[in-house]
């Protein structure tokens, strides 16, 4: 078995050394929660401007490009707590359909039509990626339907930095604005 390195001795350094992402991960929380969602109305729909890309917004403007309030090393310490912030909306998730499993029982045929969504991100998405030039990023583009553990998943499976990942958190973002 491949021994694992770790970056940090102890959760104690890791805390000591990052403190200032955990504190300004907490104040984005803060802030974006208090502004909440915000809904415009676009012809016969409505555009919703959720509270996570609030977060984004922030975590953007206080990187080495902007603000500079975070250098890069931070930058890639904080891409890894990305999945680790999502598992709270993952275990949310869960318990809220185990408590209404007569309702996910009764969608019947919309579980199976999103089923066969997914796998017509095997069939179409992935070969269309690729003609667009992706390359080992439409593996984390074309999973499935990339919410929350599809994108703990390629997180886990192929670590923060990969391109796979960042095909994921792309796609993520993307589809929770469009």
């Amino acid at each position: 078995m491949k021994k694992v390195e770790r970056a940090y001795a102890s959760l104690r350094e890791r805390i000591r050394t990052e403190w200032v992402l955990y504190l300004l991960a907490f104040v984005f929380i803060l802030i974006a929660d208090s502004i909440g969602q915000i809904k415009i109305p676009v012809w016969k729909g409505t555009f919703i401007i959720f509270p996570i890309f609030y977060a984004l917004f922030l975590g953007i403007l206080t990187g080495p490009n902007v603000l500079k309030i975070l250098d890069d090393k931070k930058v890639k310490a904080a891409s890894g707590l990305v999945g680790v912030a999502i598992l709270p909306f993952v275990a949310k998730l869960g318990i809220n359909a185990g408590a209404n499993i007569s309702i996910v029982i009764s969608a019947g045929p919309a579980l199976l039509l999103q089923e066969f969504g997914n796998l017509c991100t095997i069939f179409l998405a992935m070969p269309l990626a690729l003609m667009l030039g992706l390359k080992r990023e439409a593996i984390g583009a074309t999973h499935s339907i990339n919410r929350e553990t599809n994108l703990a998943l390629m997180q886990d499976m192929f670590g923060a930095d990969s391109p796979e990942a960042q095909g994921s958190l792309s796609v993520y973002i993307v589809g929770g604005m469009v």
